[in-house]
C-alpha cells in the first residue's frame, strides 16, 4: 500500500525545478544576477528582473546585502538621489521608535525574511523617477 505524501508548495517547486530546470540554466541565472545592472530599464522593469533573478541566487545572503546589490546596480543618477532618502528614512524611523525600540527592531528585521523588500519602490514614486 502506497502512502500519500502531503505536497507543499516548496516540495512541489523543488521537485519541478529538479526535473525541468537544468543546473546549467540555474547557473546562467545566478551569473546574470551577479552581473545585472539597470542600464536602460525603467525602475519597475529593473526591480521585476532583479527579483526574478534573485530567486536563483541560493547563497545565504542578508537582506542588507540584497538591498546594497539592488542600489549599487541602479543608474548613477538614481543612486545619487536615493542614498540621502534612505538615510532620512532611517533617521525618521529612529525618532518615531525611540532608542529602546530601535535596537529590538533591528534584531527582529535581521532575523525576518518575510518583510517587504526595502528596495521596492511604490508605483507612484517609480513613475516620477
Amino acid at each position: 500500500m502506497q502512502t500519500c505524501e502531503e505536497v507543499t508548495r516548496t516540495s512541489f517547486r523543488t521537485r519541478f525545478l529538479e526535473k525541468y530546470f537544468p543546473d546549467s540554466a540555474k547557473h546562467e541565472r545566478k551569473v546574470e544576477f551577479l552581473m545585472f545592472q539597470q542600464g536602460n530599464l525603467t525602475v519597475q522593469a529593473y526591480t521585476d528582473r532583479f527579483e526574478y533573478l534573485a530567486r536563483f541566487y541560493s547563497s545565504a545572503v542578508t537582506e542588507e546585502w540584497r538591498c546594497r546589490k539592488y542600489e549599487g546596480r541602479l543608474k548613477h543618477e538614481l543612486r545619487r538621489f536615493l542614498a540621502p532618502l534612505v538615510e532620512q528614512a532611517k533617521g525618521v524611523e529612529q525618532l518615531e521608535m525611540g532608542p529602546n525600540r530601535v535596537a529590538r527592531q533591528q534584531k527582529t528585521t535581521s532575523d525576518s525574511r518575510s518583510q517587504k523588500k526595502p528596495y521596492n519602490i511604490p508605483q507612484s514614486s517609480a513613475r516620477k523617477l
